[in-house]
């Protein structure tokens, strides 16, 4: 049987090889089982078999505690791994909205792991409960349109009273953001926005985070409470979180958009506003359905549209 190769050109060098990865959602422990199985035709950046490792994360949280890594397999342009990585979730459901990024390293060059090709699976795209493994061709990388991710918690704190109207609250957490893209002159100067959606006026509605100068992988951990909101109507609203960037256009400051999150319901048609996709609309009801409690999830930033 001949081997299918995978060679894309790229703007150094050519990808070649594929990874078997089996996936699989243990409903027992609820956690998703990554089987790294195998590699084949891996070649090293020199053309010869690499040192080489597979390196995982399940997007968007980008965090050391999300990262695995297989053990290196030396001169193996066919290496045998037979790893098997775990990642928590509650549900298969959850997964939905997830992707499982896989990278291929080569540790041959001193003080440099050089990168070798990338998977990236979309969790919706693949059966979960077939054992089967598949082959993946490797990729070069595809970050253009990767904005940064953001780690968020929210609190549902409805009134002790349903007769009190105007008494709930939510709480938003902003813990930290991650890999922001570089802006201009080489700094990124990051600072979150955050609105309760659809807009008002009210001064409890609307806060603004302090900016953090000249880095890409800011910390806040700041808590703010959106309050006098009614519980009636509370699935008809939800928080947009905007993360932005205060540069200098000929001297003039700026304010660029990085990227945003809505954790709300995909209700468009009761606002343009309440667009929620995949992981926002599912911690938004999470956080709904766990009065008093923290939810807390990774968030990848997105375009407005």
């Amino acid at each position: 049987k001949q081997w299918y190769q995978r060679r894309v050109r790229g703007k150094d060098r050519v990808i070649n090889g594929e990874l078997n990865i089996g996936l699989v959602y243990n409903d027992t422990v609820n956690t998703l089982d990554v089987h790294i199985n195998e590699g084949r035709n891996l070649i090293g950046v020199d053309g010869n078999p690499p040192h080489c490792y597979v390196k995982t994360y399940l997007l968007p949280d980008r965090s050391k505690t999300a990262k695995r890594k297989t053990k290196t397999k030396k001169r193996a342009s066919n290496p045998v791994f037979n790893e098997i990585f775990q990642y928590k979730a509650s549900s298969a459901e959850d997964l939905a909205s997830m992707t499982l990024w896989l990278t291929v390293w080569d540790t041959r060059q001193l003080g440099h792991n050089m990168f070798l090709g990338e998977v990236r699976i979309q969790l919706d795209s693949v059966a979960l409960d077939n054992p089967k493994a598949m082959w993946w061709p490797l990729q070069h990388m595809e970050d253009s349109h990767f904005r940064g991710s953001i780690l968020l918690g929210l609190m549902y704190c409805p009134a002790p009273d349903d007769k009190k109207k105007k008494k709930t609250c939510l709480k938003l957490k902003v813990a930290e953001a991650r890999d922001l893209p570089v802006m201009d002159n080489g700094r990124t100067n990051p600072y979150a926005a955050l609105y309760l959606v659809p807009k008002t006026e009210s001064k409890d509605h609307k806060y603004k985070l302090q900016m953090k100068k000249n880095t890409v992988h800011p910390k806040w951990n700041a808590e703010v409470n959106f309050m006098h909101l009614d519980s009636a109507t509370i699935e008809d609203q939800g928080i947009e979180i905007q993360l932005l960037h205060l540069g200098k256009v000929d001297k003039a400051k700026q304010c660029v958009l990085i990227g945003v999150v809505r954790l709300c319901q995909h209700k468009v048609n009761v606002s343009p506003s309440l667009d929620g996709r995949g992981i926002e609309v599912l911690h938004w009801k999470e956080a709904l359905s766990k009065p008093g409690v923290w939810v807390e999830k990774w968030h990848n930033l997105r375009s407005w549209e």
